[in-house]
């Protein structure tokens, strides 16, 4: 009885033992099978990140008006045009997926070429010209496009005498405007940028006008652009766009702003740098300081007259008056300031000698209100008068010949001309371009450009200026190119987003813009065009670029490759996944051997 107690009790002790280690295995796969779920919901959000990456025929849109669009530009100005061209230039297949968006009804953002009622003249009302030595435009206007040009003066005299000592000028070609073949007159600015937009429409791409980027929304753990939204001003409908390959601003300072999600999704040092304004105005530069402060604006202004009096009494068809400020503007007791330029505006005569035409009265910043109250709105620079208008009209193209009269009086006098015998203007034309204000320290509408324009002794470095540590030329140059980072496709090309010594500023030209542009394709790992001037092209785009190049485009996107870090996850997962196998295999094994005879 003993031994067979005994041999009972072993048993029961074998079968507690086994089903012990029974239960140590079970709850070892259970614990790992945990371990693997908890891994999963951990990394899974990375790994969807990161293996899927829509290509440009699946990206998803909330409309079909939208649908294919990978490759954004925002603003059709020149560097927003020009992004737009050249990607599809580079390679036509890109035309399927590249859409141009502009906020406004027209092309052309601070080049604004207007064609003027009752006349044959198309005036231009912001920038409006270019030296050949400026390559980007000058190469682009004159060799790929091929577009007709002439001397902005018709002596052609270097472009250095347009900025008298101390401003340096770097360019000596002569300044050149574009010119209309059937007519031989300027044919506008904006010329460019409709036959920039006419070739790549004719290749497959989309242009949409009023029709602003709203919202932005940067995926911060991806690096990628989660979606951007557009708002049509005829319908009112908001539309988004999810995960663009790209995308190219052309925005001034006060318009990306508007833009939400834009600062949300920027570090604070940036913020500061990109909404840094400065102009600092050295006496030795500006004997009569321009007023920058306040409540002022931009102004060009034109009277058109159906008796180009200049040209056929004065003979002054070339040149400034006065002659020793070209950019002071005077006042007379009629409250009206000038400072005018005879070859500015369009002039037609006849074989008889009989002219009309435009003449440029007034071109500076201060806060007359004569000009700049005839602006509808900030967000619509045109602005004019015409005799057919009414009375109010009438009283103020009388109040502004009385004026130029005035300012005229010296010439007049030599020439021994009877004032009353010059007939009235028939109309005004003018481009209001809006400045910073207390209330709006950005702008509001369309700005007249605003750069970092430091003086070492007075603001201060870039640095001080902006009180941003460790600012510099180069730092806001590179942040203002890839604000998001050098990881995320989002570029600012914009002439706003300009720092540099005020010595060495000459004024603000689409050149900026362009330059800004090329240095963002070549970041996109695109070549120099051919046509444009090899030596311009390392001089002024290569040495600026300072990472390497994204090379995003060069990859098609049904073969991207998966970074190494997602590698690492889906092995360790497949590793876990064995040592689950193999534990549930030896449960099995040792379940089999306990039920042996």
């Amino acid at each position: 009885r003993r031994q067979e107690t005994a041999g009972r009790r072993r048993k029961r002790g074998e079968n507690n033992g086994g089903e012990q280690q029974q239960n140590k295995e079970r709850m070892a796969a259970a614990t790992i099978i945990l371990i693997f779920f908890l891994l999963l919901a951990a990394f899974a959000p990375t790994l969807i990140g990161a293996v899927e990456t829509p290509s440009s025929s699946t990206s998803s849109h909330s409309s079909a008006r939208y649908n294919g669009c990978s490759e954004i530009f925002v603003g059709a100005g020149w560097a927003g045009v020009y992004s737009f061209y050249r990607r599809i230039i580079d390679d036509e297949r890109r035309a399927a997926r590249a859409c141009l968006f502009e906020q406004s009804w027209r092309v052309g953002g601070r080049t604004y070429s207007v064609r003027v009622n009752h006349t044959e003249f198309v005036q231009d009302i912001g920038s409006y010209r270019f030296s050949p030595d400026m390559h980007l435009p000058g190469d682009l206007i004159m060799k790929d496009l091929q577009l007709p040009t002439e001397c902005y003066q018709e002596s052609c005299p270097s472009a250095k005498d347009d900025f008298p000592p101390p401003f340096i000028f770097n360019y000596t070609a002569p300044l050149r405007r574009i010119v209309d073949p059937r007519t031989n007159l300027p044919g506008g600015y904006a010329t460019a940028m409709h036959r920039m937009i006419e070739i790549a429409k004719g290749l497959g791409a989309r242009v949409f006008t009023q029709t602003p980027l709203t919202k932005l929304e940067v995926s911060k753990s991806n690096a990628a652009i989660s979606s951007v939204e557009f708002e049509d001003l005829n319908s009112g409908e908001r539309e988004q766009i999810v995960r663009p390959d790209i995308l190219i601003l052309n925005l001034p300072r006060n318009k990306l702003f508007e833009v939400k999600g834009v600062e949300e999704s920027l570090t604070r040092p940036v913020v500061d740098t990109l909404k840094c304004i400065v102009f600092d105005s050295p006496t030795d530069m500006f004997s009569h300081p321009l007023q920058t402060t306040g409540d002022t604006t931009m102004t060009k202004a034109y009277l058109y007259y159906k008796d180009a009096f200049w040209h056929t009494a004065l003979n002054k068809t070339v040149g400034a008056w006065p002659p020793d400020n070209h950019f002071l503007a005077r006042p007379t007791k009629e409250g009206v300031r000038f400072n005018i330029r005879w070859h500015d505006g369009p002039v037609a005569c006849s074989a008889k000698q009989s002219c009309d035409g435009l003449l440029e009265t007034y071109y500076s910043i201060s806060n007359e209100t004569f000009y700049s109250s005839l602006s509808p709105s900030p967000d619509e620079p045109l602005g004019s008068i015409w005799d057919t208008d009414g009375s109010a009209s009438v009283e103020k193209l009388t109040r502004a010949h009385a004026g130029l009269m005035d300012t005229l009086a010296p010439l007049l006098s030599q020439k021994d001309i009877d004032r009353t015998s010059l007939h009235l203007p028939s109309g005004l034309v003018v481009g209001v371009w809006q400045r910073p204000t207390l209330s709006s320290p950005l702008g509001k509408g369309y700005t007249a450009p605003t750069k970092v324009l430091y003086e070492p002794t007075m603001s201060g470095p870039p640095d001080q200026a902006c009180g941003v540590p460790g600012l510099s030329d180069a730092s806001y140059r590179n942040t203002a190119l890839q604000p998001w980072g050098n990881k995320v496709p989002i570029f600012l090309v914009n002439n706003d987003w300009v720092c540099m010594n005020v010595r060495s500023f000459y004024g603000d030209w689409a050149e900026d813009s362009l330059l800004m542009a090329e240095r963002a394709m070549l970041v996109l790992g695109m070549k120099k065009p051919p046509w444009l001037d090899t030596s311009y092209y390392n001089l002024k785009v290569v040495p600026l670029v300072s990472e390497e190049p994204m090379g995003l485009m060069t990859t098609p996107k049904s073969v991207q490759y998966v970074p190494s870090s997602v590698l690492w996850m889906v092995s360790g997962l497949f590793l876990i996944g064995c040592m689950i196998h193999r534990h549930v295999q030896r449960i099995r094994i040792s379940k089999d051997y306990t039920s042996l005879p």
